[in-house]
C-alpha cells in the first residue's frame, strides 16, 4: 500500500513539472487506472484515480471540456454501482 501511495504522489509531482501534452497523457493514464479499479470493484481507488484525472483535465481545458464530462460520467457510474444515487 505505501508503495502505491508514494507512486501516486510522485506521479502527481511529476505532472506538475511537464508540459500540457504530457499532462494530458497523465490524465488519460489516471483515468484508465480508475477504470481498472472500477472493473475490479475497488470503487474507492477508482474514484481516487478519476479525481486525479479530473483535476488535470480541468487544469488543462477548464470545467466544460468533453474529457471533464467523460470523467464525471465515470465517477457517476461508480457512485451508481455503490448505490449512492444522490452522488451520481
Amino acid at each position: 500500500m505505501n508503495v502505491e501511495l508514494n507512486c501516486g504522489t510522485i506521479c502527481l509531482q511529476f505532472v506538475d513539472m511537464v508540459d500540457d501534452e504530457y499532462r494530458y497523457r497523465w490524465a488519460l493514464i489516471f483515468q484508465r487506472i480508475g477504470m481498472v479499479y472500477d472493473d475490479q470493484g475497488d470503487y474507492t481507488k477508482a474514484l481516487e484515480y478519476y479525481a486525479k484525472s479530473l483535476d488535470i483535465y480541468i487544469l488543462l481545458y477548464g470545467p466544460h471540456h468533453k474529457n471533464v464530462g467523460i470523467v464525471y460520467n465515470c465517477m457517476g457510474l461508480v457512485y451508481d454501482s455503490q448505490g449512492k444515487y444522490g452522488c451520481s
